[in-house]
C-alpha cells in the first residue's frame, strides 16, 4: 500500500510540474518569477511539510476568496496575482506565494541551497519594514502610486520606506487598518513586527493566529521589558494586556497613564 501511495504522489507531482512547464515553456530561463499554481506548491510540500501545510489550511487566510462584487481593493486582498486593469488574478484565495513571492523560479531551481535561494522568508527578511510590508501591503489602509493596493509588491520589498507609499490617517476601529495603528506604536519603533506576535502556519492554539495565549504572548518580552507597573489586585475584572493596550482591537499598544 505504501509504495501504491508513493508512485500515485510521484505522478502527482510530475504531472504538476508538466502542467507548469507547458504552461511557461521558458521557465527555466525567465528572469523575473512569474506566479504558478498553488496546487504545485501543494504537490511537494504536502509530503515535505505535512505539519505545516496542515496548520495553514486551518487559518483564516487559506479561506477567503475573492468576489467580484468587492471593491477592487479587497479583490487584491483576497488573491494572488491581482491585475489592477481589469481586476482580474491569476488565482483566487491566498497561499504560500502570497507571502513568498512567485513561485516560478523555486520550482524550477535545481538542488536544495538553490530552491531555498529562490524563495524569500518572512522571518528571515533583513529588516522590521521588510517584514512588516509582507503584512501590510494586505492589513493597511494605504494609497501606493494613487492606488489603493500594491499589486507590483514582491516579499523583500519595504513599503513603508517607498515614497509611494502613503498610510492614511486612522482615527477608530476598522478591519484592515493594523498597520496604520501599529506604526505610531512604540512596538514599532523598537523593530518588533507582526510575526512576533502571529504566525502563519506554525503551532498555533489561539484566535488571531497568535504564537501563544495572551498574556503569555506578551510575556515573551514583557516579563523583563516593561512589565506592567499596575498591580494586578487593581486589574479591571476578566482583563487582559489586549483589556489596556489594545482598546477597540487596535494595534496601537498604548501606554495607560
Amino acid at each position: 500500500m505504501r509504495l501504491r501511495r508513493d508512485v500515485l504522489l510521484s505522478v502527482a507531482v510530475m504531472g504538476g510540474l508538466l502542467a507548469a512547464l507547458v504552461s511557461h515553456p521558458s521557465l527555466g530561463d525567465e528572469p523575473v518569477p512569474h506566479w504558478v499554481k498553488g496546487m504545485l506548491c501543494l504537490a511537494c510540500h504536502k509530503s515535505l511539510n505535512k505539519d505545516l501545510v496542515d496548520r495553514f489550511q486551518t487559518t483564516k487566510h487559506s479561506k477567503v476568496q475573492p468576489d467580484d462584487k468587492m471593491a477592487p481593493v479587497d479583490i487584491y486582498r483576497r488573491s494572488v496575482g491581482f491585475n489592477p486593469a481589469d481586476n482580474t488574478y491569476f488565482e483566487a484565495g491566498l497561499g504560500c506565494q502570497t507571502c513568498h513571492g512567485p513561485g516560478s523560479a523555486h520550482l524550477a531551481a535545481k538542488g536544495n541551497d538553490e530552491k531555498l535561494a529562490t524563495m524569500p522568508r518572512p522571518d528571515q527578511l533583513k529588516t522590521a519594514n521588510q517584514k512588516l510590508s509582507i503584512c501590510g501591503r494586505c492589513h493597511a489602509d494605504y494609497t501606493y502610486k494613487g492606488q489603493p493596493f500594491a499589486p507590483d509588491f514582491r516579499p523583500g520589498d519595504d513599503l513603508i520606506k517607498d515614497p509611494d507609499f502613503k498610510l492614511a490617517v486612522v482615527t477608530k476601529p476598522a478591519d484592515f487598518q493594523q498597520l496604520n495603528d501599529f506604526m505610531g506604536s512604540k512596538h514599532a519603533a523598537n523593530d518588533v513586527t507582526c510575526i512576533t506576535c502571529h504566525t502563519s502556519h506554525e503551532q498555533m492554539t489561539e484566535d488571531h493566529q497568535l504564537r501563544k495565549p495572551v498574556p503569555d504572548v506578551c510575556l515573551q518580552c514583557h516579563a523583563t521589558a516593561h512589565p506592567c507597573k499596575l498591580p494586578e489586585a487593581q486589574w479591571p475584572k476578566d482583563s487582559t494586556c489586549v483589556t489596556c493596550h489594545m482598546p477597540g482591537g487596535r494595534h496601537v499598544f498604548a501606554v495607560q497613564k
